[in-house]
């Protein structure tokens, strides 16, 4: 990591973090590590610490938190705090870690890694961000004048929302929305697309959404054909 504050010694405050964390005193770390934070802010390494112990605690909102902030004060963190974080939630599939890497997959055009993400989430919780992510689409889209890239990841998200949970009306409602907006991943939707019908099997909607997907991609007659058993 970047920026490694000199005043001060960086090693010898991780080892005091880690005598506590071995004593089981985690609320005692996470607070000096945040202290630190505070005091150095030129020294990551406090920052992404503090998040870490607060996962330990399962406080996952803190933890998150802690690391938005990082990554947008020293984004040559990202990489480090996304890896982090995808370890901790493969092995723990909390809500604000998936949000977290959900938006950055997004952000990246990786719709595959979103979907796999939101198949991760348990069901109540992946209800729950559904829920959420509704109310600020729908806000979203109401403004009029959201950012290009804002609005086709939230569309992009509704999409594969509707895909994991066998959504077929709105998967094909959220296709007709994609195909039309530039820059929108179509080409790596249709395979995110391809494991829903594996999952939930041939839906109409599902169908009508491969059909606008491969119209749009050029292949017509295909579309065409699809459209057809959609309507049947």
């Amino acid at each position: 990591m970047v920026g490694i504050g000199l005043g001060h010694s960086l090693e010898k405050n991780l080892r005091k973090v880690e005598v506590f964390r071995q004593k089981g005193q985690l609320d005692r770390a996470l607070e000096k590590l945040q202290e630190w934070a505070r005091k150095f802010p030129d020294t990551p390494h406090y920052q992404f610490e503090a998040a870490m112990v607060a996962f330990d605690l399962e406080d996952w909102a803190t933890g998150v938190n802690a690391l938005r902030g990082l990554v947008r004060t020293v984004p040559d963190t990202r990489d480090k705090v996304l890896g982090a974080c995808r370890e901790r939630f493969d092995d723990t599939p909390s809500l604000a870690l998936g949000e977290f890497l959900i938006d950055a997959a997004l952000g990246d055009a990786d719709v595959a890694t979103a979907y796999d993400l939101l198949m991760h989430l348990g069901v109540d919780d992946r209800s729950i961000h559904r829920r959420k992510h509704t109310m600020r689409h729908q806000s979203l889209v109401a403004t009029g004048n959201a950012p290009a890239a804002s609005l086709v990841n939230s569309h992009c998200l509704q999409f594969l929302l509707a895909c994991t949970d066998g959504d077929g009306a709105l998967a094909a409602n959220e296709a007709a929305t994609l195909v039309e907006l530039e820059d929108a991943p179509r080409t790596a939707l249709d395979p995110v697309l391809g494991r829903a019908f594996d999952e939930h099997g041939e839906l109409a909607g599902f169908l009508m959404a491969r059909a606008l997907l491969r119209h749009a991609a050029g292949a017509i007659a295909e579309g065409a054909t699809l459209a057809a058993a959609a309507a049947r």
